[in-house]
């Protein structure tokens, strides 16, 4: 994948990541210790920034800082492919940096990154904090590189990722740091003799892909139809699946049957031969959707009923992922009610997935809101739902009457007009 510097106007994303004073004793005491923190900076905040999750925790395991249960939680939490730990690094590379924000001389709002990555902040340019803005030139001007490493085909290698490091409120410097990174990865590309074109962002913590179908060159990014890992790249109706995200981006493995449709004079990287993709179920608009099953949480009727997705073909599904500590899942209850309603069973249903904060909770909240539909506990023995690329609540999904996804995200009102136009 090449690397670019630039993004489409008014499509700046920024993240906003925790002080180091709010992380857990274990988690801080995986983070590198920077030295050389100017004397006359005071109310200083700390952060630390990681660009490639998945080796910061390999590493750090690898290395006895972490237990082996803590790295497989980071891997299950962040649906990372634990089989991704072939193309990583068991000795420490640069996979992050860190920032100090404070006042200088007790009133200017600072801070230092150490861009040169070697964890003392003697040797960098203390700067001023900025205003959040969108402006793509002035961010990519004010941008600072920082030295990152990768590691591809066993080797390390050194790049520059440039980053612009702002504040919404840059008066307040206890305010958070927004880090914006104003670049992008892609491959232009043909297959079948069509163009195609592949880019991800460097911000990137649930490793999306995005398919740019008809042109090629550099692509102007849009944020549509995220592929992530274990989904598929469709080519020409052929689908590839994404099955990894390697050194930040740097390189992508697709895995599909026939690789014969690619034209080995428009891409930079070797083709290599995989087992064939069989399962088509993704969590993907056009795609089966994944299996879902487990015991509905018990109710005075039906207290122990096995709940499979693939029992209903033939009606249309909605599958609400929601969160028992979600106030927007909680107040969509009402709005999901009129669809549940209008409609019989015989031709729309819906399924629940829970993600329980407390013991109980889901239970209390299926009664208070009299949710007829049933609901699944995501921590309980037996529930399957490997597959949904669930990053926040709520996340839904519409399938049509052969169990395919044919809509996401929809809320409550977007549902019931949905319906109402597939179903007479």
């Amino acid at each position: 994948m090449n690397y670019f510097l630039g993004m489409q106007p008014n499509t700046v994303r920024s993240t906003r990541i925790a002080k180091k004073t709010q992380m857990p004793a274990d988690v801080l005491a995986t983070y590198p210790v920077a030295i050389g923190k100017p004397e006359n900076i005071t109310k200083q905040i700390e952060y630390y920034f990681i660009q490639n999750g998945l080796q910061f925790a390999f590493q750090n395991y690898c290395e006895k800082k972490t237990s082996k249960e803590f790295f497989l939680n980071e891997v299950s939490n962040h649906i990372w492919n634990l089989a991704d730990t072939i193309h990583l690094s068991r000795t420490p590379i640069r996979c992050g940096f860190s920032v100090m924000a404070g006042l200088e001389n007790d009133s200017i709002p600072v801070f230092i990154v150490d861009a040169n990555n070697n964890n003392d902040y003697s040797d960098e340019v203390v700067r001023q904090i900025r205003k959040d803005i969108t402006n793509t030139d002035t961010i990519m001007s004010l941008s600072i590189p920082i030295t990152k490493d990768n590691f591809i085909d066993g080797k390390v290698t050194k790049e520059a990722i440039n980053c612009y490091i702002s504040s919404a409120s840059p008066g307040n410097q206890v305010a958070d740091l927004s880090f914006c990174f104003p670049a992008f990865r892609y491959n232009s590309f043909v297959y079948n003799g069509k163009p195609y074109i592949l880019w991800t962002p460097m911000d990137n913590y649930t490793e999306e892909v995005f398919l740019q179908a008809g042109i090629s060159g550099v692509p102007i990014p849009k944020y549509e139809n995220p592929i992530n890992l274990g989904q598929f790249v469709v080519l020409d109706g052929v689908p590839f699946k994404l099955k990894s995200v390697v050194g930040s981006g740097a390189r992508l493995i697709l895995e599909g049957a026939d690789y014969s449709g690619f034209d080995p004079r428009s891409i930079s990287a070797k083709v290599i031969k995989g087992n064939a993709t069989n399962n088509m179920r993704s969590s993907q608009i056009g795609f089966l959707a994944p299996i879902i099953q487990g015991t509905r949480i018990s109710n005075e009727d039906k207290p122990k009923e096995l709940i499979s997705l693939d029992q209903l073909k033939g009606k249309y599904v909605f599958i609400d992922f929601w969160s028992t500590t979600c106030a927007p899942c909680i107040q969509d209850f009402p709005e999901i009610m009129k669809s549940y309603d209008k409609f019989t069973r015989a031709q729309f249903e819906i399924i629940g997935v829970v993600d329980e904060r407390s013991a109980g909770s889901a239970q209390n909240l299926v009664a208070k809101h009299q949710l007829k539909w049933p609901n699944l506990k995501t921590n309980t023995e037996g529930t399957i739902t490997k597959g949904y690329n669930v990053v926040s609540y709520p996340t839904t999904y519409l399938l049509d009457k052969e169990g395919k996804i044919i809509a996401q995200d929809l809320r409550g009102k977007e549902l019931l007009e949905k319906l109402k136009s597939l179903i007479n």
